[in-house]
């Protein structure tokens, strides 16, 4: 349900040297995520393990005794703000199945949609039915490597149901100062 960039390695090669680019923290990704609650500080560089709580479901914390602790560190900044939602960038240098929704709700900020890790689940918001989590892949950027010389750097544009979505909750966002 993730809108947005997504990367996919064509060769046996690729998808192994992107698994060690990912597992190194090589590949920076950047998303935009709608959440409940206003918020209203930012956080730089700070350290996060989730694990595997059940098949479908992660967790943040500590895992007596897992064997699968995947730290990950995460930058989040707010855009806009209201007093029942806000537009965050969650940016990253891992690639941990559901980090961004994991991490919000953890921090009491859950997905607008998320029927996972939100209690909240799908909704009707002025007439709009949220059927699915609001997040959007925004930005991948890729260090040079061997296989591509130059730093890579690439950009998606938000659907317009996410605009209108953000229209209606009076959330402005505007990718001129996008990172």
């Amino acid at each position: 349900d993730t809108s947005g960039i997504i990367l996919v390695a064509l060769t046996k090669l690729a998808k192994e040297q992107l698994r060690k680019k990912i597992s190194q923290g090589a590949i920076r990704k950047t998303y935009l995520a709608i959440v409940h609650g206003e918020w209203k500080r930012d956080i730089s560089n700070s350290d996060f393990s989730l694990f595997q709580l059940r098949p479908d479901r992660m967790s943040v914390g500590n895992a007596s005794g897992s064997v699968n602790m995947q730290p990950i560190t995460v930058s989040i900044r707010g855009i806009a703000a209201s007093e029942k939602f806000s537009l965050v960038e969650f940016s990253t240098e891992y690639g941990v199945r559901h980090q961004v929704r994991v991490v919000m709700a953890h921090l009491g900020f859950p997905l607008l949609g998320d029927i996972i890790y939100s209690q909240f689940g799908n909704q009707n918001i002025n007439g709009l039915e949220i059927s699915h989590h609001q997040l959007h892949a925004l930005q991948l950027t890729l260090p040079a490597s061997d296989w591509n010389p130059e730093k890579i750097c690439l950009n998606a544009p938000l659907a317009s149901a996410f605009l209108v979505l953000l229209q209606n909750l009076g959330l402005y966002y505007s990718n001129a100062g996008a990172t």
